[in-house]
């Protein structure tokens, strides 16, 4: 559903090809001490040629990967370039983005629910830097739910072995003031440490949602290393030796280097480089060692090091992925997305890059001045528009395999700074986070859209009858009343002056069991008949399909609670309907992963606040043509005939008013509808049995039910 919102539109004009061409564009305000930015930016619903999809991720697999995109499985997350783009590939082997919010505090039960539904209401499929507990993740989102939910563990290996070299050797007091000035990994000791520090690694070696590790936050490597370590250690120090080296194999005396530092910018990144390699170089093998199956991220480049060529390609040779925290430029494409910066860079060791920490902050004349590095915007939409041109211009690079906002909630007062996506409160920012919404929810087709691909496959529909359904009264009156031979299924929240009612649906898999593997979609198709026409839901995948709809009611699930578990909790849909319209619930990740018998029950849930009562066909329904369904879609190359009957093996044949069916298929029945979904006419059908129809001239389809499923074909009479 398109998102509605009022921002503020600048027009520009062309006349280069003696017509008008209108391209509209939002102004993106950006300010902070000494700068002041107004930018025309182009958001998501105002790319030129891209059409907004309407429910976006229902491409997400379970992961938040792209179902359409499948390469090889280890179990883990790992990184690929395919045709020439980098992805994240998630643990089934599909390659996906990671969209990650840092710095959840430390939440159990029902707050931690509320906070992981708010991310996934918002397309997150990830949690990066700075998690209160790193653990969180796993034990309060994928236990308890069918979609996973990625997570990062950051271990400080420098900020750590700063304090420990202390002991070994001796620290001028300016050193012990400012050890992170110092990046003194040359000392011996360092990879014993390193090794011993990463020996913890092997507890974390099989956690399948685990992303990867950063080994440090924002180490501070500067060019001004090699002057430090002349300077300010010991001449007994491994650094200070470690310099001394350097600058007597090039020849130049230290007191010369030091008066005239300025002139020496070569050596200094040379150094640096010597520097940097031997951190990444050290801490990679320690982890690598206890940990071979996850991701290096590396230590989170900011700062001076962002614009130094040498300290990324050494990040890119020794790291997985790259990490970066994203400040001081309006646009990534300014400099950690820029072609002729890291584009260049990383490419010198073919390595991709996520960005670690961005944000802009809302002006609050309250706290004029927030503490921070991102920029001001005039308000929460701006701070949406910022994510969504960053993410965009992160997307355009094809060398990004995501990003990770900072932060999840702001910095509470009196060092208030409005960075997160709730406030001290735990208000939702809903003014930006439509924004991220948006974005999020479309990430797949944008990426379709900038690389002009496609992602057809040779597929055939499978479409399956209800073969059970009710609806259930959870609050209100008649909670005791049995629902399931009615020809409508009730929806309606629980503030609603009906009550709380939900959907139950069962479904029969028969021959396809076997086939979960050959799904490339499958989605519940139901009719809306009348009520509000506006709707939220979410269609939940249930364990137990030990349920009756001739005696299932509210009171009695009850003793039932496995129909009304959240661990299959699909996410929120939007719709917008009209009398009659079919809508389509995406249930792929919950046959795909979760099925393991010959049925499947499905809960679909109102989550519209105040919603007034909304009817749908059910299987008793009059109209075959409105009756719910699971419409499975299955790669046909992939298809065998040992696991289904094959879709082109039952033919409908339609000629000289005469109605025929031939392949295989036992007894069966034929329904003819006419376009506006009137029954004309209905009765038994089988192979080699044709049917005389009287209609007049027009166009009608013919669905026939057989061997549990329903086959449908127009045909015109003449």
């Amino acid at each position: 559903m398109r998102i509605l919102r009022i921002v503020n539109i600048v027009l520009f004009i062309s006349l280069s090809t003696g017509m008008c061409l209108h391209a509209q564009t939002v102004n993106m305000h950006l300010w902070a001490t000494g700068e002041n930015h107004n930018k025309p930016v182009k958001t998501v619903p105002l790319l030129d040629g891209y059409t907004l999809q309407d429910n976006g991720d229902d491409v997400f697999n379970r992961y938040g990967s792209d179902s359409r995109i499948r390469t090889d499985a280890t179990g883990f997350f790992y990184v690929k370039k395919i045709d020439g783009r980098w992805w994240l590939i998630d643990p089934d082997g599909y390659a996906g983005v990671n969209m990650a919010v840092t710095s959840l505090p430390d939440m159990t039960g029902t707050k931690a629910a509320w906070a992981f539904n708010i991310l996934r209401k918002n397309g997150y499929n990830g949690t990066g830097n700075f998690l209160a507990k790193e653990a969180m993740t796993r034990n309060e989102h994928n236990a308890n739910y069918a979609d996973k939910i990625s997570y990062t563990r950051r271990k400080n290996f420098f900020a750590n072995y700063m304090t420990t070299r202390q002991t070994t050797y001796t620290t001028p007091t300016l050193v012990k003031n400012n050890p992170g000035n110092y990046i003194t990994v040359f000392d011996p000791e360092f990879e014993s440490f390193a090794d011993n520090f990463a020996s913890t690694f092997a507890n974390y070696k099989n956690e399948r949602e685990l992303m990867g590790y950063f080994s440090d936050n924002e180490i501070n490597f500067n060019e001004d290393q090699l002057k430090l370590f002349l300077r300010d250690l010991p001449t007994t120090d491994p650094n200070y030796m470690a310099a001394q080296n350097y600058i007597d194999s090039k020849g130049v005396d230290k007191n010369t280097l030091l008066a005239n530092y300025g002139n020496y910018t070569a050596m200094q990144n040379e150094f640096l480089g010597m520097i940097v390699e031997r951190y990444f170089s050290v801490v990679r093998a320690a982890i690598k060692k206890h940990d071979p199956n996850h991701l290096y991220l590396g230590s989170r480049i900011h700062g001076k090091a962002r614009n130094s060529e040498v300290c990324v390609t050494m990040a890119a040779k020794y790291c997985d992925v790259v990490a970066v925290n994203y400040y001081n430029y309006v646009f990534p494409s300014d400099q950690i997305a820029s072609p002729q910066k890291w584009g260049k860079w990383l490419a010198t060791y073919d390595t991709p890059a996520i960005v670690t920490e961005f944000y802009a902050k809302a002006y609050n004349a309250t706290y004029p001045d927030q503490p921070g590095a991102g920029f001001y915007t005039d308000d929460q939409a701006g701070r949406g528009i910022f994510y969504q041109s960053s993410c965009l211009d992160l997307l355009r690079s094809g060398y990004y395999i995501g990003w990770q906002y900072f932060r999840w909630q702001d910095d509470p007062a009196p060092k208030f700074s409005n960075k997160g996506m709730v406030s001290t409160t735990d208000s939702e920012y809903t003014g930006m986070t439509t924004y991220m919404e948006e974005l999020n929810r479309q990430v797949y087709h944008l990426i379709d859209y900038m690389d002009n691909s496609t992602h057809a496959k040779n597929t055939y529909e499978v479409t399956l009858p209800a073969v059970e359904d009710t609806y259930i009264r959870l609050s209100g009156a008649n909670q005791d009343e049995v629902n399931g031979n009615k020809e409508e299924l009730s929806l309606s929240s629980a503030s609603s002056a009906n009550g709380l009612r939900e959907v139950l649906l069962k479904f029969d898999l028969q021959n396809y069991k076997d086939s979960i593997s050959k799904i490339v979609d499958a989605k519940i198709r139901l009719y809306y008949l009348s009520g509000d026409a506006q709707h939220t839901m979410t269609v939940y995948g249930v364990k137990s399909n030990n349920w009756s709809e001739a005696d299932l009611a509210g009171t009695s699930t009850t003793l039932l609670p496995m129909l009304r578990a959240n661990y299959g909790k699909g996410r929120m849909k939007n719709f917008a309907t009209n009398q009659p319209s079919p809508i389509l619930l995406n249930v792929r990740n919950w046959i795909k992963d979760e099925v393991t018998t010959q049925q499947t029950t499905f809960r679909i849930v109102p989550e519209n606040s105040g919603i007034y009562t909304s009817m749908w066909a059910s299987k008793e329904n009059s109209n075959v043509l409105y009756r719910p369904v699971l419409v499975l879609t299955l790669d046909k190359d992939a298809k065998t005939a040992l696991t289904r009957p094959a879709e082109e093996d039952i033919h409908i044949h339609f000629k000289n008013s005469t109605l025929s069916v031939s392949g295989n298929m036992t007894m069966g029945s034929y329904t003819l509808f006419s376009i506006a979904g009137n029954t004309i006419q209905q009765g038994d059908i089988h192979a080699g049995n044709p049917i005389h129809i009287e209609a007049e001239k027009g166009i009608y389809l013919v669905r026939i039910y057989t061997n549990n499923r329903y086959i449908t074909k127009k045909i015109q009479i003449l």
